[in-house]
């Protein structure tokens, strides 16, 4: 009885502790780029931003601009993961809302079952909307303290500073050298996990070209809904600044980056915007927060304002007040 009775005691304090890590500025900080999708979506939506990192960072600065808009970038997405929450969300857009998809190079052959934080998805998706169900995820959603180190468990009585936005944790000076490092880690990032030789060649890979095949797919279902109800949708290249182009060359690119975009549009009519090679942000980089991947708050509100235009040029009638001064 004892015994049991201890059990019980440990799995009690072990409760408390997770729910109290839970509510500390600590944990908070680490959620923060899934924060929006894991809270409530607002109803009558005018734009709907889905993507990875580079989407999260590059329309981060939308809710400083007055757009009645809703992001559900989060870092290292998968396209999976938006089209889950597409189709758990779009009937918060309205008739004729702008859907932008925001893709880039590597997105091709990125998979759910390559992503390591899945915990995070258990906080804004049902169990059965999400691809590949796992307990241990799940578990680790709940109970956040679950295979971290003991010392994370101290941030409960020695917290840290709580940040305001994305962006905080980046606005520090990196030098030029430190720019560099940043970029060739990314590279030799994507290198690695899609087995790579290089971000040059043409890739061959039996497994990267069923991942293309898999994801243009998910792609081309996401653009056919948006469509089907009555939703514009928009795929966006963004900005790399040249730090981090040099990696890339048209022959990988095509077989990627841009395969991917085709094999997604098919016959369907959705316009594409390429900012990659945007000569407004090869060698600025004082517009990102990293040197060339992840887009500042000032480089998020250009982005925006380029987006803006170009879309309304095309046609498109998306406007603010505030645009004008970004």
């Amino acid at each position: 009885m004892a015994i049991i009775i201890s059990i019980i005691l440990i799995l009690l304090v072990y409760l408390l502790f997770n729910f109290l890590y839970k509510r500390t500025n600590s944990y908070k900080n680490e959620i923060l780029p899934y924060s929006k999708p894991m809270g409530s979506v607002p109803e009558g939506l005018d734009l709907a931003f889905f993507g990875s990192t580079y989407s999260l960072y590059g329309f981060g600065a939308y809710d400083t601009l007055q757009i009645n808009a809703f992001s559900f970038a989060m870092p290292a997405q998968c396209l999976e993961i938006d089209n889950a929450l597409l189709q758990k969300h779009f009937k918060k857009m309205k008739s004729g809302a702008t859907v932008i998809f925001c893709v880039a190079a590597c997105l091709s052959f990125y998979r759910f079952s390559q992503v390591k934080n899945k915990s995070v998805y258990y906080s804004m998706l049902r169990p059965t909307e999400i691809s590949g169900f796992s307990i241990s995820a799940l578990f680790k959603g709940v109970f956040p303290l679950w295979g971290r180190r003991i010392k994370s468990g101290f941030r409960i009585i020695n917290d840290t500073k709580r940040f305001r936005d994305i962006y905080v944790p980046f606005e520090k000076y990196i030098s030029p050298e430190q720019m560099d490092k940043n970029m060739k880690s990314m590279a030799d990032g994507w290198i690695t996990l899609f087995g790579l030789k290089n971000l040059k060649e043409r890739d061959t890979s039996e497994t990267n070209s069923a991942n293309l095949s898999y994801n243009a797919t998910i792609l081309n279902g996401m653009i056919s809904m948006c469509m089907q109800y009555q939703l514009n949708p928009v795929i966006i290249i963004p900005p790399f600044s040249s730090k981090l182009n040099q990696y890339f060359a048209s022959e990988f690119l095509d077989n990627s980056l841009y395969s991917l975009i085709v094999k997604a549009k098919g016959d369907l009519k959705v316009p594409v915007l390429d900012y990659r090679l945007d000569k407004d942000f090869q060698s600025n980089f004082n517009l990102f927060l990293d040197g060339g991947f992840r887009l500042n708050r000032v480089g998020s509100r250009r982005f925006i304002k380029k987006v803006f235009e170009d879309l309304n040029h095309k046609g498109y009638h998306l406007t603010n007040q505030t645009l004008a001064k970004a």
